[in-house]
């Protein structure tokens, strides 16, 4: 069995005239990407202000593992002691249950 590659892209985007920063997230995240992913939420919380929300876009996600999940919970961790709201975008169950287990099912937008 050979090493399966992993890859992950991290593009935010502000929303003309709102508050919101949307990152979109697609590929896997795991322990391969989970440093890359944190790495792209510490700057998207930097343009985020008080009072606002910081979007992830998971719908292109293929793969959500332990790492990526400790990753999101820092993140919820992080933007509530800035007053920033988190919002986690998924339709795919294999992403949202994880989410859901993980204790973190009140950030998902269904």
């Amino acid at each position: 069995m050979g090493i399966r590659p992993t890859r992950i892209g991290i593009a935010p985007d502000r929303r003309p005239l709102a508050d919101d920063i949307v990152v979109h997230v697609a590929g896997d995240i795991d322990l391969f990407t989970a440093g890359q992913f944190d790495a792209g939420l510490l700057q998207a919380e930097g343009l985020t202000v008080e009072g606002g929300r910081l979007l992830l876009d998971l719908r292109e996600v293929e793969f959500l593992g332990v790492a990526g999940l400790h990753v999101l919970d820092l993140a919820y961790r992080r933007c509530a002691r800035r007053h920033v709201g988190l919002l986690l975008l998924a339709a795919r169950k294999a992403i949202t249950r994880p989410i859901t287990l993980a204790g973190l099912h009140h950030c998902l937008n269904r």
